[in-house]
């Protein structure tokens, strides 16, 4: 009796381990390229935990939107413009500058910077992180996620 107690914890337990073994092996692909160049890599919805989203296009057209939560509505900006990729490097120059009227229920235009930015960043699949925005590294790097 004692002895069929040990080989089934045994058992049990090696089962157990071959299951937390095979689980950590796993497949993590949030650096995974797939093959593919940054060119091609970036074309998609990004968005980050700030609800903050960015649109590129095959076309090298670029938006960004921002979205505030205020107590009765929600404050909207949005920029767009071109980019283009050279090694690491991204550069926007953002053309429209927009906010969002809640009273009128439209975009209305603003004013806003018209110079190119150039930032540092890497991609996978999944993940676009920004490490370095016009020569300065970023305290923390800003990571968006493809939607």
């Amino acid at each position: 009796m004692v002895k069929k107690l040990g080989w089934r914890l045994l058992t049990f337990m090696m089962v157990t381990m071959m299951g937390v073994c095979f689980v950590s092996c796993g497949d993590d692909d949030d650096d995974d390229t797939g093959g593919k160049s940054a060119e091609e890599l970036i074309v998609g919805t990004w968005a980050d935990e700030d609800n903050e989203t960015m649109e590129f296009k095959a076309d090298g057209t670029c938006t960004y939107e921002k979205v505030q939560n205020v107590v009765l509505f929600e404050m909207k900006e949005r920029k767009t413009g071109k980019y283009t990729i050279k090694d690491d490097k991204l550069t926007t120059k953002w053309t429209k500058f927009e906010t969002w009227n809640p009273a009128s229920k439209s975009w209305m235009e603003t004013t806003g910077d018209k110079n190119a930015v150039v930032t540092t960043f890497s991609i996978s699949k999944k993940k676009l992180t920004f490490v370095e925005e016009g020569g300065k590294k970023l305290e923390t790097p800003v990571v968006y996620t493809r939607k």
